[in-house]
């Protein structure tokens, strides 16, 4: 797990209210805040559990919800996987660096969100012999921040596959 942010913000597990998804992650830029460097969420899948998508066509699927003032360029939040295939060499070296061996940004996409909760899936093509995968999520913030400049994440799931299925 990784928060990033080039100005003052906060990283926060969130009460939803949903059964579905109980909890969240709420990324969040401080109000007043006029800092315009990426907010930035990510979550590294460690060696022994993500060999067997190497090779492979997978799903990652995603509820989304801006906040009421959320400010990302365009309504947009950017939604990525990285990859490697050295073993272990953990979030800062994946995200913040790009040092990875065999370093791959195999989705990076633009999502348009609204303040409605909302799924999305994207399909992503693992290359063979990945040892690590990031998944990342973040925005670039514009103008000051509002109280609620923030964008929340729950029931985040990669899959074998090209249709995404019921969370595990």
């Amino acid at each position: 797990y990784q928060f990033y942010t080039g100005q003052a913000g906060t990283s926060q597990r969130i009460s939803t209210g949903n059964l579905d998804f109980p909890y969240a992650t709420k990324i969040q830029r401080t109000a007043g805040q006029t800092g315009t460097g990426a907010v930035q969420l990510g979550q590294v899948i460690e060696t022994n559990n993500c060999q067997d998508l190497a090779g492979q066509t997978c799903t990652l699927s995603v509820y989304l919800t801006a906040g009421s003032n959320f400010s990302g360029a365009g309504s947009q939040i950017y939604v990525g996987v990285v990859t490697g295939s050295g073993v272990d060499q953990g979030a800062n070296a994946g995200f913040s660096l790009g040092t990875w061996t065999s370093w791959a940004n195999s989705l990076n996409t633009l999502q348009t969100i609204t303040t409605t909760r909302t799924k999305y899936t994207f399909n992503v093509s693992i290359p063979a012999g990945t040892q690590e995968i990031g998944l990342r999520f973040y925005f670039v913030p514009t103008g000051t921040a509002g109280a609620d400049d923030s964008v929340t994440i729950t029931g985040v799931q990669l899959e074998k596959g090209s249709a995404a299925t019921s969370f595990d």
